[in-house]
């Protein structure tokens, strides 16, 4: 299954450059309990944006294959259709930057949004999405954002 996680305030912001408009320990304990043990998918920007790599197996979308020296844990791709091919016999969640989510938003099964209660400045937003397309199947309230899971529409 190709799953998208983001989080993104009452604009749909998602980045102030190469970082996060906010930090909540809530919303982060949220995200690392759905990306452990999933391979993940990034684009640079993003993967250079952690501050610790997480030890889950992460794809990064680049041609930068001097990185594989580096990083036990990582697999170089450029090939999206290789990745959702992929997805069809293992889970796999999309983690940006904004670039990549516009590129697997058209493939993802399932997105888990956790909507931030507030606005923030910042420059980088997701991409817009028809809310046909999918269906909202769960939400829950956790302190300072909203949490939604969306299931697409077959």
């Amino acid at each position: 299954m190709l799953k998208l996680i983001v989080a993104y305030d009452k604009n749909m912001l998602i980045g102030s450059g190469n970082k996060m408009p906010w930090y909540f320990i809530d919303e982060l304990k949220h995200f690392k309990s759905e990306i452990k043990n999933q391979i993940l998918v990034v684009g640079e920007n993003t993967f250079y944006s952690f501050k610790k790599i997480p030890n889950e197996k992460i794809i990064l979308l680049s041609n930068n294959k001097s990185l594989l020296n580096k990083y036990k844990n990582l697999e170089i791709e450029t090939d999206i259709e290789k990745i959702v091919n992929r997805s069809k016999n293992e889970d796999i969640i999309v983690l940006g930057g904004r670039n990549v989510y516009l590129q697997f938003l058209p493939f993802v099964d399932l997105m888990i949004i956790s909507i931030i209660e507030k606005e923030f400045k910042g420059d980088v937003y997701f991409p817009k999405w028809d809310n046909n397309d999918f269906l909202l199947i769960k939400t829950k309230k956790i302190n300072t954002f909203i949490n939604a899971y969306y299931f697409k529409r077959k």
